[in-house]
């Protein structure tokens, strides 16, 4: 069974999720810490991979790239070009290790204080990640996938208009998003199981539906502006180069906010709601 909160959404309103989710990160620092690890990993991978074609990294990165995309990728500015592409591969494989290890952490500390329990240490939580991870992943392989069909098919109907593109990508992901805003909160916080766990996570979003949507609006929209504005890479190179490295930091640091808040708002959302039979 997977454990939710005591109190209905009927009642419970965006700001009041926003307001003590931002007391409970800011009164566990721990957790904010965990994000920013996440996003220094990111920035060390930008950083090595803008180097791809300089000793030491060269002596790994460049072959790869020379096969992969040709032997001008190694070279300014289309070296700037790919990196975004780049980047989007290392970030994924980030995500998908150690940035699911961290999200199971961050949910158990979080549950931890909505309950008022001093239990779960950082450790304990750690413990609990490590099970709970091939159950995780399974979850965001599947989830990453599926927006990614989404995307391309947006992308093959809707052609070459930008403004539309970007209206209903931001639509159509911020559905998605708050559908599956509970899976991972009701994963890692059954005591057991992957497929029960994941029916009522997914039953609990749709029923909470309404009150994701408005949690979700603005960080969803962000991501997706600041996925359009890594498109232009092209569109860069013909004004100046060095403006894809500012779009690059700046993604960064917007990814890593982005994903504290869902992280942190969906479990606090779903520990506040819970699950329909733990109502």
């Amino acid at each position: 069974m997977v454990h939710g909160g005591s109190k209905s959404s009927g009642g419970l309103k965006a700001g009041e999720v926003v307001q003590e989710t931002k007391d409970i990160v800011l009164k566990n620092p721990v957790i904010l810490l965990l994000f920013l690890l996440l996003g220094i990993f990111d920035f060390l991978n930008l950083t090595v991979l803008f180097f791809a074609h300089s000793f030491p990294f060269s002596k790994v990165l460049a072959p790869i790239i020379r096969r992969l995309w040709g032997d001008r990728f190694l070279y300014y500015p289309d070296n700037l070009f790919l990196l975004p592409k780049l980047f989007g591969y290392a970030h994924i494989v980030l995500l998908t290790t150690f940035g699911l290890f961290i999200t199971a952490i961050v949910i158990k500390l979080i549950e931890a204080h909505v309950n008022g329990s001093q239990s779960n240490s950082s450790l304990d939580a750690a413990g609990i990640a490590l099970k709970k991870y091939i159950g995780m992943a399974i979850v965001w392989v599947a989830s990453f996938f599926a927006l990614r069909f989404i995307g391309q098919w947006i992308t093959a109907q809707i052609g070459h208009a930008v403004i539309i593109q970007v209206l209903l990508f931001w639509l159509v992901f911020l559905i998605f998003q708050s559908l599956i805003a509970f899976l991972f909160p009701a994963l890692v916080l059954a005591p057991k199981g992957f497929f029960k766990p994941i029916a009522e996570g997914l039953l609990a979003s749709i029923k909470h539906l309404f009150l994701l949507l408005k949690l979700l609006f603005i960080p969803v929209g962000i991501s997706v502006g600041m996925s359009f504005a890594k498109a232009f890479a092209p569109a860069y190179i013909q004004v100046n180069p060095e403006i894809i490295l500012v779009v690059m930091f700046v993604s960064v640091l917007v990814s890593t906010a982005v994903d504290l808040y869902i992280t942190t708002v969906s479990a606090v959302s779903f520990l506040k709601v819970g699950t329909q039979k733990n109502v």
